[in-house]
């Protein structure tokens, strides 16, 4: 109960912290681990009728917050599948987060590629001048975070101002 109150997570999430804490408490005080394991199934039932375990809400919450961030999609949906969230859910979940931004799914990572080369003051927000391989070091950093490389080259060939502008279009829409 400590951990849903503290931290939002999967239903595979919680059985893996459930096992971790049922191993070390198996060690500490000499208990059966199977008798224990075995209850895992009726917890997890009763936390996802409780609502306390929502997987839809994880995966959202989960993927607005990468996109924020500047996570690609592809970025996004191989951390969802990481966090526990099944694949056909994280698909779905993507489609949402193109939905409800109303942008193609170019347009979105896009928009997370200037975000994550504004935060990290790569091509056009870097202060001071260019130096030479540095372009190399971006485009790499971009594709590292699960960027295209014709994303990636737009941003770091465009102007500081034209980025902007896309932004500011990119939040009307």
């Amino acid at each position: 109960m400590n951990y849903i109150e503290r931290y939002d997570c999967s239903a595979s999430g919680l059985v893996d912290v459930l096992k971790r804490k049922i191993y070390r408490s198996s060690v500490l005080h000499k208990i059966d681990v199977d008798e224990l394991t075995a209850t895992i199934p009726d917890l997890l039932e009763e936390f996802t009728n409780k609502n306390w375990i929502n997987d839809q809400r994880y995966a959202d919450n989960l993927s607005r917050s990468l996109f924020r961030q500047g996570s690609s999609l592809q970025a996004i949906r191989f951390k969802l599948v990481e966090k526990g969230v099944q694949r056909d859910l994280a698909e779905e979940t993507i489609e949402n987060l193109a939905e409800e931004s109303a942008l193609s799914k170019q347009d979105i990572d896009l928009a997370a590629a200037i975000s994550y080369a504004e935060k990290r003051r790569m091509g056009p927000f870097r202060l001071g001048e260019e130096k030479e391989g540095q372009k190399d070091k971006d485009l790499g950093a971009l594709a590292r975070r699960g960027f295209s490389f014709e994303i990636a080259e737009k941003v770091l060939s465009t102007d500081r101002e034209e980025l902007e502008e896309l932004v500011e279009e990119f939040k009307r829409l």
